[in-house]
């Protein structure tokens, strides 16, 4: 058997693998319900759609805007072309992310304090300095 935190008083109790499920799922649910009744949502799923659409079409922008520039008689080296196509999914990147900065903060800035801190830039990094 297994053991689960039962919501009624927050006890742990032995409970069979159907009851665990049905708790599960319970709280899979309740989740759910909580994700959709949050008034966020909508911008954190438009400004991911705005930022993947972005940088999904980075290139075909960028080719798009080289062949005008060319069609209107500039002439770009290769040279320039590699490095623009180079950096344009950061750039589209972050011109996107721009106006919606404000509401990633809360979710970067322990992130960024935590590199700051321990000098560490990834993930993996960050759970080995703690640990984790």
């Amino acid at each position: 058997m297994a053991y689960a935190l039962i919501p009624d008083g927050y006890t742990l109790k032995k409970v069979t693998k159907l009851q665990k499920q049905a708790l599960d799922e319970k709280r899979t649910h309740d989740d759910t319900v909580a994700l959709l009744n949050n008034p966020n949502t909508p911008l954190v799923a438009g400004g991911a759609a705005v930022i993947g659409s972005g940088v999904f079409f980075a290139d075909k922008i960028v080719d798009f805007v080289l062949e005008k520039l060319e069609d209107a008689g500039e002439v770009i080296s290769d040279v320039t072309k590699d490095t623009v196509k180079a950096s344009s999914k950061d750039i589209l990147t972050k011109a996107v992310l721009a106006p919606i900065a404000p509401l990633l903060l809360p979710v970067l800035a322990p992130a960024v304090a935590v590199e700051k801190l321990t000098g560490v830039d990834t993930v993996e990094g960050i759970r080995e300095v703690l640990g984790l």
